[in-house]
């Protein structure tokens, strides 16, 4: 009898801890799993701070060493000391951030006078909203954003006194000013400036400004830069790999996911009926979307935060990551943002063969809709280094400036539009290219390069293309490129250049929006790629890429407005 009493005991014993131990482990979460889920959410937010530091910067800086608007002489900050002068720099934001600058709308002239002094002037990305900046101090609602919507450059004087300027994204400029009492920073922009040794720095000009254009080049581009044999991130000759990266998108969810091999070479993960979809292409180019109900995004900050910890979670967080622009997308009374972002190689920035830059995230309210990325790596090969160094860019524009004068001319009527693009030019003259030697013209009186040249150049700034007039000796081939020119349009008629009977040099030189030496991604193998280095000019709405080695132009394309 005592026995089963004793065995009863321990049987009701076993039933109440047992019972115990269920009900936590319905109702509550495990202390095991609340450890860890604290360990992740500390852990992600520490990489958000990293990386939200690391993305909110500028794209580039531009010290300016003085001696007036017309004879200054300028230098990009190399990518490995970017982030020193962030450092410094910001600190000087960040005094009129949080304080109450007095602001004036100053004229563009004015601006060019400060800069054409001692400088710094910050590039920020295309669509950099003010609100993101004021996301690193913390100060939501401050003068800055309350003027700005969008910051596109900041110059501070090299003898700061409290007075930076800033301008939006169609070109106001704005004066702010804090008193003394009201300036924090210890950070001395001239020591600064002082602190970039001397000779270790190639020196722009802006050549072209007695055309009335200030895009700053360099006369010469001493250090040579190689041709890279890369190799896609996702690795498409191996299934394993393939799915390994396609896994990072649906976790436990992975064994429901249905596989789908194109005959192209694309692999498509879907699961559900459509809510979630991965595409990776034979390139190794990866393509997410998902359905993300009717969310919409408040701010842009948390957007920021929500695409840079998905890039995280999912192994897209390259070191070498470039915010290019943060675009503001509406989609059936929808708000949503886009940022996308490209990387370095060689501290040269990686640009496609088209309008898509390698990585594009697509986010409403805390969700992403679309991820695309199309990044590779350097490969263990020989690079491959020619000789020749790398062309001027004023000299390119001038080899073939009446190829350009033509098209520009057909793009705005002057003359038949042609039907291609020559992707066949031959290369310039060696004697164009920039001899080893090459005496520096001093800065005081510095006249234009491009104004010192024979009769034999074809550069000549007055050169004009007459209506319907017989084009210059360069004629585009209709086999060499599928893309024709954008049909003339009346919005030119309103536009930057005056409505004439001639289309003139001077005009296409106003025209430039920029020049720029990057890597080529041309795209036109699958997994691996040769990177070439290029000088990427842009007029108006139209992409020209030049071999910087051989001054062969390989790639053209018309930037539009994506839809969305």
């Amino acid at each position: 009898m005592m026995h089963k009493e004793k065995l009863k005991s321990l049987l009701l014993t076993f039933l109440v801890v047992t019972s115990v131990v269920l009900t936590q482990r319905v109702w509550f979460h495990s202390p095991l799993q609340l450890i860890t889920s604290e360990a992740s959410y500390l852990e992600e937010a520490e990489i958000l701070e990293q990386e939200r530091a690391r993305i909110i910067r500028p794209v580039s800086i531009v010290a300016g060493f003085g001696g007036g608007v017309e004879n200054s002489h300028y230098s990009l900050i190399k990518p490995q000391d970017l982030d020193r002068f962030w450092q410094e720099l910001q600190v000087i934001l960040k005094d009129h951030f949080i304080s109450e600058p007095t602001v004036q709308v100053v004229s563009y002239e004015d601006y060019q006078q400060v800069k054409g002094s001692r400088s710094i002037e910050l590039h920020f990305a295309e669509g950099f909203p003010a609100a993101l900046l004021a996301t690193l101090y913390d100060q939501q609602e401050n003068q800055v954003t309350a003027v700005l919507s969008q910051i596109s450059r900041v110059l501070i004087p090299g003898r700061y006194l409290g007075t930076l300027y800033m301008v939006d994204e169609v070109g106001t400029t704005y004066e702010f000013r804090i008193t003394q009492q009201q300036m924090t920073a210890a950070t001395d922009p001239g020591e600064l400036l002082d602190s970039i040794p001397v000779n270790s720095y190639v020196k722009y000009y802006p050549l072209f400004s007695y055309a009335g254009n200030e895009v700053l080049l360099p006369l010469t581009h001493q250090n040579n830069l190689p041709r890279l044999f890369t190799e896609s991130e996702v690795d498409v000759s191996s299934d394993q790999q393939m799915n390994l990266w396609a896994g990072r998108f649906f976790n436990e969810n992975f064994d429901f996911v249905k596989t789908i091999q194109e005959t192209g070479g694309t692999r498509i993960y879907m699961y559900g009926y459509g809510q979630q979809e991965v595409r990776i292409t034979n390139r190794g180019r990866l393509e997410y979307t998902a359905e993300t109900g009717n969310q919409s995004s408040t701010s842009v900050g948390k957007a920021l935060d929500t695409a840079l910890l998905f890039m995280a979670r999912h192994g897209g967080l390259n070191a070498d990551l470039v915010l290019q622009e943060v675009k503001l997308l509406e989609h059936n009374n929808q708000r949503g943002y886009r940022f996308t972002f490209s990387y370095r190689l060689r501290e040269l920035p990686v640009a496609l063969s088209r309008q898509q830059q390698p990585v594009e995230i697509d986010v409403y309210g805390n969700s992403v809709r679309s991820y695309r990325t199309f990044i590779r790596r350097p490969m263990s090969l020989p690079e491959v280094l020619p000789e020749s160094g790398i062309l001027s860019p004023h000299r390119l524009v001038e080899e073939n400036f009446n190829q350009l004068l033509a098209e520009m001319a057909a793009a705005r009527g002057f003359s038949e539009p042609a039907t291609g693009i020559d992707t066949t030019t031959p290369p310039g003259d060696e004697t164009a290219r920039d001899p080893e030697n090459a005496a520096e013209p001093e800065r005081e009186g510095l006249q234009p390069a491009l104004e010192q040249k024979d009769s034999t150049e074809s550069l000549n700034p007055t050169d004009t293309v007459q209506p319907n007039a017989q084009e210059p000796s360069y004629q585009p081939s209709a086999e060499s490129s599928s893309e024709a020119m954008p049909a003339p349009s009346s919005d030119h008629d309103s536009g930057t250049l005056p409505e004439t009977s001639s289309f003139s040099g001077d005009e296409l030189l106003q025209a430039i929006e920029s020049i720029e030496l990057i890597y080529l991604d041309r795209e036109d193998t699958h997994r691996r790629q040769l990177m070439v280095p290029v000088w990427r000019l842009i007029i108006e709405n139209r992409v020209y890429d030049y071999d910087a080695h051989e001054g062969v132009r390989i790639n053209t394309f018309t930037l539009t407005e994506r839809e969305l």
